[in-house]
């Protein structure tokens, strides 16, 4: 789309760019550092549907740019985009699979307030050393 040549010849506006994400993330992480820490209770039916979670996915950034250069990167007469598509779900079901057992068997591992603030803690200083590292590395 053009945005890496931009930023290419524009280095300080790239450099902004990480600084505003750096804060951005910080921000993000001092808010889950003072979050309340209520217990989460499994098998609560106040979540998404499965329909209601497919459409999120829709304004979901992180699906766009992986599809974006999906499709940059490996769609060529070769490689029609039905067999693309084959091999995306192929690998994205596991993946998805994977992620929503971890989120069951979290929800068991943080019933007390305790467990949840300390999750909660432990995720904002990783949030804040990947952050900063990436920046001044």
């Amino acid at each position: 789309m053009g945005l890496g040549a931009l930023l290419l010849r524009y280095p300080l506006a790239q450099l902004a760019m990480s600084w505003a994400g750096a804060l951005w993330l910080s921000w993000l992480a001092w808010k889950m550092l003072r979050s309340a820490s209520a217990p989460l209770l499994a098998g609560n039916d106040s979540g998404l549907g499965p329909l209601s979670a497919a459409t999120l996915q829709v304004v979901n950034p992180k699906v766009w740019v992986t599809a974006v250069a999906m499709v940059g990167l490996f769609a060529t007469p070769a490689l029609p985009m039905g067999w693309l598509a084959l091999v995306f779900l192929l690998v994205a079901l596991p993946s998805m699979t994977a992620w929503a057992l971890m989120g069951i068997g979290s929800a068991r591992w943080l019933r007390s307030s305790r467990a949840l603030r300390l999750f909660n803690q432990g995720l904002a200083g990783l949030l804040l050393v990947s952050a900063w590292s990436a920046l001044l590395v």
